[in-house]
């Protein structure tokens, strides 16, 4: 399903979202599972989004997927999935990258000091929950090509106005991060130039 946009991201960013009914046999099982569905929703997106059939999905060592067309034309794309749905965004402007996370969740309290930098304010945990905090970093981490294998508290996020976030690197560059809440789970989508 394409969501509607939300008014922080712009429109060259696709996301859209599926539900996965996996009856769990196995953890290699729901892998593969989840690998063959999110090729199948970054296909549908392609196909309703630039009137693609199939994308040609490459990964160059040490950096992100990218998807590449038989014009040369390279598309940026990213996907994250919790137990029930899946996210996907595809961009041909801007290098992307997602997280969901259902809302119900819980999280462990200890969390917040693996996660605040010391320069945020406390208002950023006052008003948001942890999860959503979560979602906006380990996005913007994604979209830099590290995920987690670098620390969230080095990665300093303020909020811009009322979904959109800025998450700046320890080496001064930013990403703007648009979050916000869908079909019980939040959203956090990264996206701008490296």
């Amino acid at each position: 399903m394409k969501l509607k946009y939300p008014d922080c991201l712009p429109g060259d960013i696709h996301l859209y979202t599926e539900v996965l009914s996996f009856t769990r046999k196995g953890r290699s099982d729901y892998r593969a599972y989840e690998k063959e569905h999110g090729r199948k929703l970054l296909d549908k997106m392609a196909n309703e989004c630039f009137g693609f059939e199939k994308l040609d999905i490459q990964r160059k060592p040490g950096q992100k997927p990218t998807a590449v067309q038989k014009n040369g034309k390279e598309f940026y794309l990213g996907l994250s999935h919790t137990k029930s749905l899946i996210a996907g965004v595809l961009s041909e402007e801007y290098p992307v990258a997602v997280d969901i996370e259902n809302s119900e969740r819980s999280v462990y309290a200890g969390l917040f000091n693996r996660m605040r930098h010391p320069d945020e304010p406390n208002k950023l945990y006052e008003e948001n929950s942890l999860l959503r905090i979560w979602t906006i970093k380990e996005s913007a981490l994604k979209w830099c090509g590290t995920g987690l294998r670098t620390p969230m508290k080095s990665l300093k996020t303020e909020k811009l106005e009322n979904n959109l976030f800025l998450s700046t690197f320890f080496n001064g560059k930013s990403v703007k991060v648009c979050s916000f809440k869908e079909s019980d789970h939040w959203i956090s989508v990264a996206y701008g130039q490296y």
